[in-house]
């Protein structure tokens, strides 16, 4: 560009099956923190980022990736951590008639 800047997209284009695979197989972990309250149930704030969620997504045609914004985590594990992220209290919050949320009151770092 203009600015002498590139930008790196390493996932630009990647099937999505692939990303999510890759996600698990390397030892990421990640908790459900986020949801567009009319598309996926809130049930599933503070549960784990899985296979089982995935599946969810694909039965009611959401994108597994969330690029449109139906559903946010948070990333509490993986190669690149020294401790795991454990949510110790929480509590679910209905931030506007278009999501919740999952407000983390408290972690223990294991």
């Amino acid at each position: 560009g203009e600015l002498g800047i590139k930008a790196l997209e390493p996932l630009w284009g990647e099937a999505y099956e692939n990303v999510l695979n890759e996600f698990f197989s390397c030892g990421f972990e990640a908790v459900i923190i986020s949801v567009k309250s009319n598309l996926i149930d809130e049930d599933w704030l503070g549960k784990r980022f899985n296979e089982k969620f995935i599946d969810y997504l694909k039965s009611i045609k959401i994108d597994l990736l969330g690029e449109n914004g139906e559903y946010h985590t948070l990333v509490t594990y993986g190669p690149i951590f020294k401790k795991r992220i454990e949510i110790v209290k929480s509590k679910k919050v209905q931030v506007n008639d278009e999501y919740s949320v999952l407000n983390v009151i408290k972690v223990n770092l294991k």
